[in-house]
């Protein structure tokens, strides 16, 4: 199973380094892929996607969705960025104040209304390579950072 696990994350050419040598983005896909090992029908990450560049992000939710549709693993993902959710996911779960404010496929998630709902501010949602896309606009993220600043 160690040899499927480096090999179905790419980190063969890294089998022989201590973990406590690898990069920030080399260590957590090591460490999904020692979560991986574990060969339980469900695999539960929380922010994976952390440390890693848009390239290898994007590589570890394509090797995840992989495992997910051949290799019949169940694969929940906790993720606070939104965007990959909508290229990834067959099911999202949507929290607001540790309660469920919607669950459902992307199509039917990621709507302006639900996402206003969940974030507390309007965004727009348009279909790319139909899927949904969300944009925030200058001035509402602006209006964001400002509340945030006088917050602190």
């Amino acid at each position: 199973m160690v040899a499927q696990a480096l090999a179905a994350f790419d980190l063969e050419p890294l089998a022989e380094r201590f973990v406590e040598t690898l990069s920030g983005g080399q260590r957590q896909r090591a460490l999904v892929a020692m979560a991986y090992a574990q060969d339980t029908p469900c695999l539960l990450l929380d922010e994976p996607l952390n440390n890693l560049d848009m390239a290898y992000a994007r590589d570890l939710m394509r090797r995840l969705r992989t495992l997910a549709d051949e290799r019949g693993r169940t694969i929940v993902v906790v993720l606070h960025d939104t965007q990959p959710r909508r290229a990834w996911a067959d099911r999202i779960v949507c929290m607001r104040a540790g309660r469920v404010v919607a669950d459902g496929p992307p199509a039917e998630i990621l709507t302006a209304d639900t996402l206003s709902d969940v974030f507390g501010f309007s965004m727009r949602v348009e279909t790319i390579d139909g899927r949904p896309s969300f944009y925030i606009s200058l001035k509402t993220m602006l209006e964001l950072l400002d509340d945030h600043i006088l917050e602190l």
